[in-house]
């Protein structure tokens, strides 16, 4: 691998680093080709000032005092921002176990929030403040599929479970969907600087809709943008919005329903989802009425139109926080292997060129210490190298073994699931390779630690991996 200035690869198994977020975006692409495009895409934030449950085990390690709620939601933002900073470990542990929790007791239950759900991944990503967020892609069982089935369909299906209604009569949910109010902020204005990427303030709509781009060869195409020009100005000047109908809105823009519309999809560049919106709910990100209930923060839910641009935008958020990193393990790759240094001095550089040189935040090295979970998902990957023989990379076994050897033998090289599967017994040997590595390999599942407790049979207590017949294998050496 150094070799080949490819070196840096070792840091896979180190959370956090490049290669290890590399090896995480290869995962979620073969979940894709595997299970076809996934249904929703789905973002979970951390609310630590506004979740009194979290304050109260912050005040109570910190501070050794029982807070009341009504003493929690009295405190001022400086004290809450306090309690935070100063135990980052308490914060990103709770983080973790919400997440788990919310989606063993809530999302994966019969209740189905979002629709019974068959698959799911999830990473978890730091914000500018440093706390932590989940990104997660779900596949739903008998849901819709854009281009499959019609237009109808889809919509109806995301009528069911995604909303951005500002509700009138629940005060409870009301103060949550506040949480879910956009502000413009630099991260907005990333790629631009007069535009907000994330497309807010959000055109508001009679129905939810999917809207397609106009044809390129349409004489009034300029005529159409110039319009929504006039509609986004007009937008922005409301602000948080107005308490009037759809109908009023058009009336004051002068415009028709059906200009309205061209002119929103004079600037689409691919088919897109518009949510059912009233004037004033332009600012109001998409929520899951049960989830935004159950999770208490900010939350965002859309529905997968096209795969390939939720995989690309999920990848680009599995490796955008070390985009300049990866350039640098390269330089030091190069640098490592024009030096005289051995190969153990080369690699050490290179991890302490990494080492030096990353940026995190509290929580993520909490995150990183503790081996919490930075990215999960319902199915494991297991990787094939088809590569030709001559291109494969190999590991040479540890001396001792080579001395051990016999003289004439030349399988100086570690077994790998390849070479373990050339050695099949002869009742699989029409077994595919794809087979054998998901099913029949255990060299790449995990480690169970055995147990010492009795099975109901008094012999050792069988994991998933053992069979459950060592009753019967113990019966029959009896009778022999």
């Amino acid at each position: 691998m150094i070799h080949h200035d490819q070196g840096f690869k070792f840091l896979r198994a180190v959370r956090g680093s490049p290669p290890y977020f590399e090896k995480a975006k290869k995962d979620i692409f073969a979940m894709i080709r595997q299970l076809g495009p996934a249904s929703l895409f789905c973002s979970f934030s951390s609310a630590e000032t506004q979740w009194v449950h979290l304050l109260r085990i912050l005040g109570k390690l910190l501070d050794n005092k029982e807070y009341t709620d009504n003493q929690l939601e009295n405190l001022n933002w400086e004290e809450k921002c306090r309690l935070i900073q100063n135990d980052p470990v308490t914060c990103a542990r709770h983080f973790d176990y919400q997440v788990q929790k919310f989606l063993q007791n809530f999302l994966l239950t019969n209740s189905a929030p979002l629709g019974k759900i068959a698959d799911w991944f999830y990473r978890v990503e730091y914000q500018q403040r440093g706390s932590p967020h989940i990104h997660m892609l779900i596949w739903l069982e008998s849901a819709p599929t854009f281009g499959e089935d019609s237009d109808c369909d889809v919509v109806s299906f995301i009528d069911k479970i995604i909303t951005c209604e500002k509700p009138t009569e629940n005060a409870e949910l009301l103060a949550l969907v506040n949480r879910q109010v956009h502000r413009h902020s630099h991260t907005c204005r990333k790629k631009s600087k007069s535009v907000c990427r994330f497309n807010y303030p959000q055109p508001p709509m009679r129905s939810t809709n999917i809207l397609y781009p106009l044809d390129v060869d349409m004489d009034d195409n300029e005529q159409h943008e110039d319009t929504y020009k006039f509609i986004k100005k007009h937008l922005n000047d409301m602000k948080e919005g107005e308490d009037i109908t759809f109908d009023q809105l058009l009336i004051k823009l002068k415009l028709t329903e059906q200009n309205y519309l061209l002119a929103i999809r004079s600037t689409l560049k691919a088919p897109t989802i518009f949510l059912k919106r009233k004037p004033n709910e332009l600012r109001i990100n998409n929520y899951n009425a049960a989830c935004l209930s159950a999770w208490r923060a900010n939350m965002d839910v859309q529905f997968v139109l096209d795969v390939y641009a939720c995989a690309i935008y999920i990848v680009l958020y599995i490796s955008k926080a070390q985009k300049g990193m990866s350039e640098l393990l390269r330089t030091a790759c190069e640098e490592a292997r024009q030096g005289n240094a051995s190969i153990k001095q080369q690699v050490r550089d290179i991890g302490n060129k990494f080492l030096n040189n990353v940026e995190i935040s509290a929580q993520e090295a909490a995150y990183i210490v503790l081996q919490l979970p930075m990215r999960k998902s319902s199915r494991q990957v297991v990787f094939i190298n088809t590569s030709p023989p001559e291109e494969r990379v190999q590991l040479l076994k540890p001396m001792q073994e080579i001395n051990d050897m016999e003289d004439d033998s030349d399988e100086i090289y570690a077994s790998g699931l390849i070479k373990r599967y050339t050695k099949l017994p002869a009742k699989l040997e029409n077994l595919s390779l794809a087979d054998w590595a998901a099913w029949y390999d255990a060299c790449g599942k995990p480690y169970i630690k055995p147990s010492c407790q009795l099975d109901i049979d008094n012999y050792p207590l069988e994991t998933n991996l053992d069979n459950n017949d060592d009753y019967e294998e113990k019966e029959s050496e009896k009778k022999k």
